[in-house]
């Protein structure tokens, strides 16, 4: 089994592990909307299994049957099994996947035992790897001569992007399509408080809708430095990065800029 991770998936994800923002929550319900063929609850089924799974004492490595019947709960995999005889499974007691359907308000549910972030690396490590095959460690995070050495690495000048914050705005970005990372350097960015607001990157990918450029991360410029260098954290995969932006958002950052204050901005060249 195989699928693309895109940006329906990525909200659903959060829904069940972290819940949404009204922001979030409507973006998902567009997308679920233009996507029908989508079912909105394949996380929430897939987690609750990994919380039976749990309750059942499993070991945290999954074993081949429980990562089949895992995989079974998975979207493509629904497709494939409508109308197949459900297999026979012991009486465990109330199923956790009968409670009640979570709904668009923002509200994730209690997993039992789950963080956010480890159940989502859960789902994706089920999901999106073919069967048998184990997740890759991960890789150390390169800095930014690491990156600027690989061979398809591409440099991008930083320059002031209207906003007071960044009217003194310079340094560089780079970013490697094949590695998936990215570093920048940044000079003059104004200090800020992370309670007051924090400066959030977005990479606009030329296949994609402009109007919705991959999150590439919240960070803060400390007071006292002189260069931040922040590596970049892109939630999508990104193919052909075409501009980068750092806006000024609310502590946390947000799922759709409103763009009203670009602190600067670094243009691929053609």
């Amino acid at each position: 089994m195989s699928r693309t991770p895109s940006e329906l998936d990525d909200l659903l994800i959060r829904r069940a592990t972290e819940g949404l923002d009204e922001a979030e929550a409507q973006r998902l319900n567009a997308l679920l909307d233009a996507h029908p063929e989508v079912d909105s609850e394949w996380v929430d089924l897939l987690l609750g299994e990994l919380d039976a799974a749990l309750l059942e004492g499993e070991e945290d490595s999954l074993s081949a049957d429980l990562r089949a019947q895992l995989l079974a709960a998975a979207p493509d995999a629904a497709a494939a099994t409508k109308g197949a005889p459900a297999p026979e499974t012991p009486d465990r007691g109330p199923d956790p996947t009968d409670a009640e359907p979570a709904h668009d308000d923002g509200r994730s549910r209690p997993w039992l035992a789950w963080s956010g972030w480890a159940a989502a690396a859960a789902v994706a490590a089920l999901w999106w790897l073919p069967s048998g095959e184990t997740p890759p460690a991960p890789a150390a995070p390169l800095d930014f001569p690491a990156v600027a050495a690989l061979s398809d690495a591409v440099v991008a000048q930083w320059a002031p992007g209207g906003d007071t914050t960044g009217e003194e705005a310079s340094g560089e970005v780079v970013w490697s399509t094949l590695r998936q990372a990215g570093v920048m350097r940044l000079r003059g960015l104004a200090v800020n408080d992370p309670g007051q607001f924090q400066y959030q990157l977005w990479i606009f990918d030329r296949d994609r809708d402009e109007r919705y450029p991959v999150d590439g991360g919240v960070f803060d410029v400390p007071a006292g430095a002189t260069e931040a260098e922040v590596i970049i954290n892109a939630k999508l995969h990104v193919d052909d990065p075409t501009l980068f932006a750092v806006t000024v958002e609310p502590p946390g950052g947000v799922v759709v800029s409103s763009r009203e204050r670009i602190a600067t901005i670094a243009q691929i060249s053609d």
